[in-house]
């Protein structure tokens, strides 16, 4: 294998290495941006709320005494049982251009997977639902938004060459601040509005958990089939609310009601991906401070994730909620916005995000293979 010994991470120096790896892999790129430090350590915490469904293991790929290349074998507990309890996931991915370093890791990942009495792998995957750092990049290798993944185009080949099939393009789309398509939802949005059916507002953050629970009970109603959708249990609004807080701003959380029931919703993002350059990745107190402080240059979106009840579609609530949205973006001085991880066979949802006006700009991918 050409001198490439692989390393289960244990220590915190094996922690510093794995963290290290894109560091080394993706220096001068000017297009990739680091995950924040502190959110890579927490992987390996056992705080960590997968942690109470799952386990993982990760490995490092060291060559002449050099990381050259990264994996995580991801048992979720959960999405195995929806699968005759045999799939497992690959996630972190990362790998110079050399079949030898990828082989071993695949071997190290699919080895600890089989160890757990996993039959079928799938990936890139993460620790988190399948809108965060899951996919293979191939199609515009731009900067990416918050939460997605970036990596060079020779990853795919790597992939294939390792017997992986693509089972799922998932579509990201730009969306317009301006033009005739936003300014045409308005007027209908404002229609809605005045026949009473149809109310919309932004998250209140002094009710944080009671609109956390809205949202979750949207999700739980309006994903079923989609996507190999988990249900978020009540439980977890707790841990949805903390993960939110740092990162949210209330006025691109927008809340559906149809006759005062809770129906539809979108929720938006700040692209801390800005801010997490600007402080390279870097966690420590200094970099929070000018983390906080670059909050404010923050001019893009991601349209992390948005659905509605199946009872309460086609009655305009997405285009009431899209309105109102693109008004406080252009307030706010929002010049780009993506709606990001849409099935290629999600036609409704597709079909939404094009009547907004969104272009499809970029695809990732998910494979599998039996191991």
């Amino acid at each position: 294998m050409s001198g490439v010994t692989i390393i289960p991470v244990q220590s915190r120096r094996e922690i510093r290495q794995f963290i290290d790896v894109p560091c080394r892999l993706y220096a001068g790129d000017p297009n990739w941006v680091p995950i924040l430090e502190m959110e890579q350590k927490s992987w390996f915490k056992p705080s960590h709320e997968f942690y109470s469904h799952g386990a993982a293991q990760a490995f490092v790929a060291m060559q002449d005494d050099q990381p050259v290349g990264r994996i995580m074998a991801i048992h979720e507990k959960i999405r195995a049982e929806n699968h005759g309890g045999k799939l497992g996931g690959l996630g972190f991915f990362e790998s110079t251009d050399d079949p030898d370093v990828a082989k071993a890791l695949f071997d190290a990942g699919e080895a600890w997977l089989r160890s757990r009495g996993l039959s079928r792998c799938r990936g890139p995957i993460s620790l988190t639902e399948n809108d965060q750092y899951w996919g293979l990049l191939v199609h515009n290798f731009s900067q990416p938004y918050l939460g997605m993944n970036y990596n060079p185009p020779y990853y795919e080949k790597l992939w294939l060459d390792r017997g992986y099939e693509c089972t799922k393009n998932m579509l990201s789309f730009e969306l317009p601040l301006n033009g005739t398509i936003p300014d045409r939802l308005i007027p209908v949005a404002e229609r809605l509005k005045k026949n009473g059916h149809v109310t919309v507002r932004t998250l209140e953050m002094k009710h944080i958990r009671r609109d956390a629970e809205f949202i979750r009970q949207i999700v739980n109603k309006g994903f079923v089939g989609v996507d190999d959708h988990i249900d978020v249990p009540p439980e977890m609004i707790d841990s949805m609310v903390k993960q939110l807080k740092p990162i949210v701003d209330p006025d691109f959380v927008i809340l559906g009601f149809y006759n005062g029931e809770p129906a539809s919703f979108v929720l938006s993002l700040p692209d801390w991906h800005l801010a997490f350059k600007h402080v390279k990745g870097k966690s420590d107190p200094l970099s929070l401070v000018r983390l906080l402080l670059y909050k404010k240059k923050i001019n893009r979106l991601r349209v992390s994730i948005f659905g509605t009840v199946p009872e309460y579609r086609n009655k305009g609530l997405e285009a009431a909620i899209f309105a109102h949205g693109y008004q406080l973006a252009r307030q706010k001085g929002i010049v780009a916005a993506e709606a990001a991880w849409t099935a290629d066979d999600n036609h409704l949802m597709k079909a939404g995000i094009e009547a907004a006006g969104g272009k499809h700009y970029k695809t990732h991918r998910w494979y599998e293979r039996d191991i």
